[in-house]
């Protein structure tokens, strides 16, 4: 099942971010992977975004996240530090977590609109 707060627990740890230690659940789930743009966009090696510790990387973009903080039901937002089609962005960066079963979505600063981001591997907490 879906649960919006075990990903969001799970984005703040497996990005070496702190959190409340109340907040952390033992079935905290590993984000860290690559993500198509696209369902079924996996093999399309230049589309791909990739969540790595503290990191959030994809075509023209590249982000370093820190200070989660809730931004709604289903929401987190972090505060980035961004190179965004060759200019650099500091803005807070959201992620939806909550709206959709199979992916979340993310706003990349300094660009319009919402990425969606379908797991290449599997996420418990995410169906494929």
């Amino acid at each position: 099942m879906f649960s919006p707060a075990r990903m969001i627990s799970t984005l703040a740890l497996t990005w070496g971010l702190s959190i409340c230690a109340s907040a952390v659940s033992a079935q905290s789930v590993d984000m860290q992977t690559t993500y198509a743009t696209k369902k079924g966009g996996c093999a399309m090696t230049e589309k791909l975004v990739t969540i790595s510790q503290g990191n959030i990387a994809g075509p023209g973009f590249e982000c370093t996240l820190s200070n989660p903080s809730p931004a709604g039901t289903g929401m987190e937002a972090y505060d980035s530090v961004c190179s965004v089609d060759g200019a650099e962005v500091t803005e807070v960066m959201a992620f939806d977590l909550g709206n959709n079963r199979d992916h979340f979505a993310v706003a990349i600063p300094g660009r319009d609109g919402w990425m969606d981001l379908y797991p290449c591997t599997k996420v418990p907490g995410l169906e494929q």
